[in-house]
């Protein structure tokens, strides 16, 4: 469950929130924004919140963070944790307000948590297996642009389509990438913008500020903004607008921003429809970068087996999600709802299962971590977010003084990458260690599990693809290659490299 957050202006408006703190105040998005934290005088959540001294929040000259008691919920403490929140342009500045609590209040009734969406006369209200099913079908038609090699404004074309008919938006932009430094986030440039109108809208008013960045970041989850409410700004400036992270595990690496040009009721189940197409907007955004190394990938080869790896992975997912997609809309033809709700469990967990096939795909292009930060600090970043997310131990054991030249840490990263991958996938392993050696004679990379293992003797398991593309590498780095595995025993992959080396130009 996220974190609940908003953000509150100088007369004690609340001018941003995501939904978990609309459900602790037990209300809709709608009748939160906007109004004032004195008129949720009604539960103990919403008198500690209507008490916060926000005068004397917003006057502190040192940014530090300010906590106030809100009482019990659930049987648990919480507070109030505040800070100054700079809007670029704009005085005075907004409190950025985030709830600290246990998990157990997040298990509180979503009171008034379904709303109703209009619809124009004669056309029939959606139900909200329509949505997930066309939230699901969404999906899948981005996996399978992304797997024609569409352009990424095709692709997020899709996705803005899909936001018209679900939550009624107006526009859509998308910021990528989204980093932070320094404790500071940055939400990138506007990689996408539905229309010119949007793009000039973008470029004129800071929707994208540090209040918003600092809440969507905190709360990992969407948020609910407003606009400035002044009649004379009406004409450009969207009267609300909703920022989504897109996430891969819980890394946001861009935002997908929705805005509406006045206010409307949202749909049913909107959480996981804005969560849906944020999954599809990642999708587009993570395959159009998977395709622009393939584009400039070193040999033809390389973009060939990038081309399989994206195949392989999800195709077989995809066409799933078109078998349980049609099965649906016929069951539901012949009013058969215990049987749709069944379609669209399986294509949830269809849908699930390939978003995570993207997601490991998506760390093809880690190599951009080991020019910020080294090799070392690559492999534990992918330990942390792929493997013990899993629920696998995985260790990292470093030895020596672990300084290569980029060419030699580039092309050991992913030779580790093509054996955890092939651990994640065949091994059934509950723990794998690896071991980075270096000393002034040469390095050693060795990637060892506790998986099933299999026959060395195997010519199909040692010709495969995946093994075949470590050998090249390795022998790209005038290095060695040694594999050892036996049935349920296990697999060790090591490399030996002999310094210095003479590597070959398209390493």
């Amino acid at each position: 469950m996220a974190v609940p957050v908003a953000s509150i202006d100088a007369s004690r408006r609340l001018r941003l929130v995501n939904e978990s703190f609309c459900r602790l105040l037990g209300r809709r998005v709608e009748d939160v924004l906007g109004r004032s934290i004195a008129t949720f005088d009604d539960s103990e959540f919403g008198n500690a919140l209507g008490s916060i001294p926000i005068e004397y929040v917003l006057a502190e000259s040192e940014p530090r963070n300010l906590t106030f008691y809100a009482g019990q919920i659930g049987g648990r403490d919480i507070q109030l944790v505040c800070s100054v929140a700079h809007f670029a342009g704009q005085t005075p500045a907004q409190a950025l307000l985030v709830v600290r609590a246990d998990s157990r209040v997040a298990s509180l009734p979503a009171a008034g948590s379904v709303v109703a969406m209009p619809h124009a006369a004669g056309v029939e209200a959606l139900t909200s297996a329509d949505l997930s099913m066309d939230a699901s079908e969404g999906l899948r038609d981005i996996f399978v642009l992304s797997l024609t090699n569409r352009p990424l404004r095709r692709m997020l074309d899709q996705v803005f389509g899909q936001a018209q008919q679900l939550l009624r938006v107006d526009a859509m932009a998308v910021y990528a990438p989204f980093t932070i430094e320094k404790g500071q986030a940055h939400a990138g440039k506007v990689i996408y913008a539905s229309d010119d109108a949007t793009a000039g809208l973008l470029a004129t008013h800071a929707l994208l500020d540090s209040a918003v960045l600092a809440a969507v970041a905190e709360g990992q989850s969407h948020v609910y903004c407003v606009g400035t409410g002044d009649p004379g700004d009406a004409a450009v400036s969207p009267a609300a607008w909703l920022v989504a992270p897109m996430q891969v595990n819980k890394d946001i690496i861009g935002l997908t921003v929705f805005l509406f040009e006045q206010d409307v009721e949202l749909p049913p189940d909107v959480d996981e429809l804005i969560v849906s197409l944020a999954q599809q907007a990642m999708v587009a955004y993570g395959a159009d970068r998977l395709q622009r190394l393939a584009g400039t990938a070193a040999s033809l080869h390389e973009r060939e087996r990038l081309a399989r790896e994206m195949h392989d992975a999800v195709m077989q997912s995809v066409y799933s999600l078109t078998l349980f997609a049609e099965a649906g809309r016929r069951l539901a033809a012949l009013g058969q709802i215990e049987r749709v709700e069944e379609h669209l469990q399986m294509l949830s967990e269809t849908a699930q299962q390939a978003l995570s096939e993207m997601r490991l795909l998506l760390y093809e292009l880690k190599p951009a971590v080991l020019e910020q930060a080294g090799l070392v600090e690559a492999l534990r970043q992918r330990l942390d977010a792929v493997e013990r997310r899993t629920g696998m131990i995985a260790r990292l054991e470093v030895e020596g003084n672990p300084q290569l030249a980029a060419p030699l840490e580039d092309g050991l990263y992913r030779v580790c990458h093509e054996a955890l991958n092939n651990t994640l996938k065949h091994s059934l392993a509950t723990e794998v260690t690896v071991t980075l050696s270096v000393d002034e004679e040469g390095a050693r990379l060795r990637i060892c599990d506790n998986g099933i293992g299999f026959d060395p003797e195997d010519p199909r398991a040692l010709n495969g693809e995946g093994i075949a593309t470590m050998r090249e590498r390795v022998r790209r780095m005038n290095g060695k290659l040694i594999i050892e595995s036996a049935t349920q025993q296990g697999t060790c992959v090591t490399v030996l490299l002999t310094l210095p080396h003479q590597l070959d130009a398209d390493l």
